[in-house]
């Protein structure tokens, strides 16, 4: 019986080898789709296939940009968690817009690769530390002031979320 076992348990780790080499030798997804980023950087990975390269090369930069606008986003729902519901929401709001006309230009383009299915492959990179300067400067300013805001505890927040090793938000769509 404990061979039986055995031998069943070995056979299902190898069989999940093998489905997760056959899935991460994707040719139509880059190698560094599935990476982590190094400290001290947030990635975002975007890929289209449209009707002419361009159209997707432009469309894969856009969609890295919006990954990297989500995960920024997310750290900012918790930073503001524990605050009256419209409060947060208006913040969130007023900083999105702050957020991502910031993000299109703080963004650096680290690899592109195009898939042999035709599909465009961006991988961009924003640096934590400008991404906690922007967030700084946004609970300093009056219009968070006024709200009542825990801005030690939001920062404190702040730093704990930027801390985190996250894999990126792949966008395709």
């Amino acid at each position: 019986m404990k061979k039986k076992i055995i031998f069943t348990l070995t056979l299902a780790m190898l069989m999940t080898g093998v489905f997760s080499a056959c899935a991460s030798a994707d040719p139509n997804r880059p190698k560094w789709a599935k990476d982590v980023p190094p400290h001290g950087v947030i990635w975002g990975i975007g890929s289209a296939r449209q009707a002419t390269e361009s159209l997707s090369r432009t469309f894969a930069e856009t969609r890295a940009r919006v990954s990297i606008a989500r995960q920024m986003g997310g750290t900012v729902k918790l930073m503001f968690n524990g605050i009256d519901e419209k409060t947060g929401q208006a913040l969130e709001e007023h900083f999105s817009v702050m957020l991502t006309s910031v993000t299109l230009g703080g963004t650096r383009t680290l690899q592109r690769w195009q898939a042999p299915d035709g599909a465009e492959w961006c991988l961009m990179e924003y640096n934590k530390v400008e991404a906690k300067k922007l967030l700084e400067d946004f609970l300093d300013s009056d219009a968070v002031r006024v709200t009542g805001v825990n801005v030690e505890k939001a920062l404190k927040t702040l730093d704990a979320e930027l801390a985190k090793k996250t894999k990126p938000i792949l966008i395709t769509q």
